[in-house]
């Protein structure tokens, strides 16, 4: 979701001029992006199943879910984690720190036209906190998803460490919880930011956009 986001603020700030995707081109890449997710997450579902602990010595008994993969594909596990690294967290955030660059250079050192009144300081000072929200956002996701990856790495290449450790499953859903909080941080940025939210739930955001800054009285009128 949030590289959608980025994809689309990109396109809007960064190329305004361009057409619109077509529909069919946007079912093909949204086709793409769900083929993908299946091929990524294939092996995790084949290996994935549930192994019952200390069932014989109590009632209920005590049930792990989870991949087990056989011991003579170790070597395979271990490429599929650092596959999975490199996929969903080091390529998502190189993609979104370049598109963030690109589209806080067109935001924070593009020279405003005209002299420099009111008008258009309050309107650069606008583009000063949407800078803020974009890194806030690309630092949020950093934030919460390298706990949940280093917890893999060391899980995965070096489990004795976490053999050692007491609490070592609590840990996991910890920063489990973290990794999955990016979500709701990236709704209360997106929400919470000054950007008059009901606009945009009414398709009218270019609209709001292009007439944000111009304080009349004087309505525009169709030629």
């Amino acid at each position: 979701m949030t590289l959608r986001h980025i994809a689309s603020l990109y396109l809007v700030i960064v190329h305004p001029l361009q057409p619109r995707i077509m529909l069919r081109t946007a079912c093909g890449v949204l086709l793409i992006i769900w083929l993908t997710s299946i091929f990524v997450a294939a092996p995790a579902a084949y290996f994935a199943t549930e192994t019952d602990f200390d069932a014989q010595h109590e009632p209920g008994g005590k049930v792990f879910c989870g991949q087990i993969w056989p011991a003579d594909r170790a070597l395979l596990y271990k490429s599929y984690s650092l596959f999975l690294l490199a996929v969903e967290f080091l390529a998502p955030v190189i993609i979104m720190s370049l598109c963030y660059i690109r589209i806080c250079h067109q935001l924070w050192f593009r020279n405003l036209p005209g002299f420099q009144t009111e008008q258009l300081r309050e309107r650069l000072q606008a583009r000063r906190k949407t800078v803020l929200m974009l890194v806030a956002v690309l630092l949020a996701y950093v934030f919460c998803w390298s706990p949940f990856y280093c917890y893999a790495i060391v899980r995965d290449f070096y489990p004795g460490l976490l053999l050692k450790e007491r609490h070592a499953i609590a840990l996991y859903y910890i920063v489990e919880c973290i990794a999955i909080s990016n979500s709701i941080i990236n709704t209360l940025f997106f929400v919470t930011v000054k950007n008059r939210p009901q606009f945009c739930l009414k398709g009218k955001c270019e609209r709001y956009i292009t007439f944000q800054g111009c304080k009349t009285s004087v309505q525009p009128t169709a030629v």
